[in-house]
């Protein structure tokens, strides 16, 4: 192959095109690499940000859910209610409204 390429200006030119083809699909080849490996990456920063922003706001609803539960169980035993009846309107179990009453 040397020797025809060396000896024949034809064989030559479509020898250079070969390589050149070859070098550029290579390089193609691996410029795609790189944007699909970029695109991978975007695409698993965005999932985890989201499923951070979803963790979130769970823990705010549950942050707020217990703060109402406070509020309101505290109040009603500052208006007078026992604990038997604060249950019954809470559905709160006795230990989760001595934690209540406890922390107050």
């Amino acid at each position: 192959m040397e020797i025809l390429v060396k000896d024949d200006p034809v064989f030559r030119n479509i020898h250079q095109k070969y390589v050149d083809s070859s070098t550029d699909k290579k390089m193609r080849m691996a410029d795609e690499a790189r944007e699909k490996k970029r695109k991978d990456e975007i695409f698993l920063l965005s999932s985890a940000e989201q499923r951070g922003r979803e963790k979130g706001e769970e823990i705010g609803k549950e942050k707020g859910r217990k703060e109402a539960l406070y509020q309101i169980v505290t109040t009603m035993q500052q208006n007078g209610m026992d604990a038997a009846h604060i249950q019954k309107l809470t559905g709160l179990s006795q230990q989760e409204i001595e934690r209540i009453l406890c922390s107050a």
